[in-house]
């Protein structure tokens, strides 16, 4: 259930069905300088959660990566009430029954400030999700942005797979279920800054991990933004 990516990175995977369709969902602990922990995209609490997180520090950081991601989140704020709540634009107003401590720009909270990068993925509205950069481990943490099944995935799973195109391959699928792009221009902008970043994993929350090559996976998914280079 919790397996190291990485020196101070490990994901926490559960499974998740969306619109009756398996599709996995995963959470991303990062471990701070300060011996804190960061979750990224909170997934479906439990005490084994409770259990495998201990040794590694206290829970400090729980952000939610976009406005989608957010329906775990009562259940980890009851379960560490000492812990700071940041998410994106638009997220407040969607969930008025969660207090946050940050709405989630392009500059990093002093917390994680040289630790991770971040930036607000600007175009897509329904999601606004923002990307985070792990610099120590070159890893790219995504929630939505990215998806990719492959043969080990079971055959409902793999079916909506290759309708997305996201069956053997990673991709941002072209459907506005999961997210219309509404200012082409923009996302491509950020896109493009996420790519100058320095990474070689890439981390998402439905799906494989991209385990090297992040960037030109990446770069192949927004193909149709950026045009092929």
């Amino acid at each position: 259930m919790l397996r190291a990516l990485a020196p101070g990175l490990h994901a926490i995977d559960r499974p998740f069905r969306f619109m009756g369709v398996e599709i996995g969902t995963r959470a991303t602990v990062v471990a701070l300088d300060s011996g804190d922990l960061l979750v990224h995209s909170p997934v479906r609490f439990g005490e084994d959660v409770r259990a495998a997180l201990a040794p590694l520090g206290p829970v400090r950081h729980l952000v939610a990566p976009n406005r989608m991601h957010h329906l775990a989140l009562a259940d980890w704020v009851r379960a560490y009430p000492e812990a700071s709540l940041h998410g994106p634009p638009g997220l407040r107003r969607k969930r008025p029954d969660l207090a946050f401590a940050t709405v989630l720009d392009d500059v990093a909270p002093r917390a994680w400030a040289g630790q991770l990068d971040q930036l607000l993925l600007r175009g897509a509205p329904r999601y606004d999700e923002v990307a985070f950069l792990h610099r120590r481990s070159g890893t790219l943490l995504l929630a939505d942005a990215l998806f990719g099944w492959g043969p080990e995935d079971p055959p409902l799973t793999r079916l909506a797979a290759r309708v997305l195109g996201a069956y053997g391959r990673w991709a941002r699928p072209h459907n506005d279920l999961l997210g219309k792009i509404v200012d082409p221009a923009a996302l491509r902008g950020s896109i493009e800054r996420v790519l100058a970043w320095d990474f070689d994993r890439i981390v998402i929350s439905h799906g494989r991990v991209v385990e090297r090559g992040g960037r030109a996976v990446l770069r192949d998914a927004y193909a149709f933004l950026l045009g092929r280079r």
